[in-house]
């Protein structure tokens, strides 16, 4: 079944397992790409085009039928969610004969951890590059107004929230660290404030950004709130 943007309740297939799925729970919700999807976002280049799940969302149940096989969701859909990638009257994604089906998966989330007051680094200085025979020497100076990989091996992120909710960052003080200081990667209501973010050995595209956002819906505050409100960082500078 289709499920237009805007609405939030979702049947599942016949075959679906219900148990699975908690009141209260959460439950990932991805909708499949498809031909018309692409062409909508300006993409016909066939080497561009993939099988994926490229909206997608974090969700709570607030409601099981297990007799209808429908879940009903804490808040809307913000996009179309085809049952695959051809009911939308696309084309087949490939050559395999298969659509790509859209998905629904109950989650089991990490919730209520913070970090709060402390610092971090990626001291380069002696490590070994590629191969072992050379070291690192490197020193924020050079990462300044350098948007290369400055060390690829070690582009490691800082913290990551990844099937997270309900949790914080706050009063961190990052310098120079592999890659992002902080990463969030479907998560939903999280506090990161206060923070002071300078520096990283590699870059993201043509920028060395202070933290890299996919896949969440973010608040500032005690509790989470109807409407979530922006990332807030507080960023030194960036080099």
């Amino acid at each position: 079944m289709r499920v237009g943007t805007g609405r939030n309740v979702v049947r599942l297939d016949a075959k679906a397992d219900m148990t699975k799925f908690k009141l209260g729970g959460y439950a990932w919700v991805g909708a499949a790409n498809s031909k018309k999807f692409y062409a909508q976002q300006g993409i016909t280049d066939p080497s561009m085009i993939e099988a994926l799940h490229m909206r997608q969302e974090m969700f709570r149940i607030t409601r099981i039928d297990a007799t209808a096989k429908t879940i009903t969701l804490d808040r809307p859909l913000e996009w179309d969610l085809p049952v695959n990638s051809e009911s939308d009257g696309s084309e087949p994604l490939n050559g395999s004969g298969t659509p790509y089906a859209s998905k629904i998966t109950p989650l089991k989330v990490v919730e209520g951890v913070g970090f709060e007051n402390f610092a971090f680094t990626q001291d380069m200085n002696g490590l070994p590059k590629i191969g072992g025979q050379e070291h690192y020497s490197l020193t924020p100076e050079q990462a300044k107004n350098n948007y290369g990989n400055l060390a690829p091996e070690y582009a490691m992120h800082g913290i990551v929230f990844k099937w997270a909710a309900n949790s914080w960052a706050r009063g961190l003080k990052a310098e120079m660290t592999g890659s992002h200081p902080i990463v969030t990667e479907v998560a939903r209501n999280l506090q990161i404030e206060r923070n002071s973010f300078d520096g990283a050995w590699t870059r993201q595209g043509r920028q060395r950004l202070p933290a890299r956002q996919s896949r969440v819906g973010l608040t500032v505050g005690a509790q989470p709130q109807p409407q979530p409100a922006p990332l807030h960082l507080s960023v030194v500078r960036q080099r």
